[in-house]
């Protein structure tokens, strides 16, 4: 169950957020992240992402939150030989 996971176990989406938030390189991650700037986004983007300082905050609160993890960081869904096998050691 997800409770029993490691927050980047859960969904390559979470593994690949881990990733940015951590400043570690995503190359062997088997999703990627989009080349566009938020501003470049077409439609519509959440009001929030215009306050000044909002995107740099929530980026600091979630490597909060990711460091916090018990579980630690070391299990994945990267594209390696032996995917989420990995020990979740601190």
């Amino acid at each position: 169950t997800a409770d029993e996971m490691a927050i980047g176990e859960i969904h390559p989406d979470l593994d690949l957020m881990v990733d940015c938030v951590l400043g570690r390189p995503s190359h062997e991650n088997k999703h990627r992240t989009l080349p566009k700037r938020l501003h470049d986004f077409e439609g519509r983007i959440p009001v929030a992402y215009e306050l000044n300082g909002y995107t740099m905050a929530r980026h600091l609160e979630l490597k909060s939150i990711i460091l916090e993890d018990e579980r630690g960081h070391n299990g994945t869904w990267h594209d390696t030989s032996n995917p989420r096998k990995a020990e979740n050691s601190n």
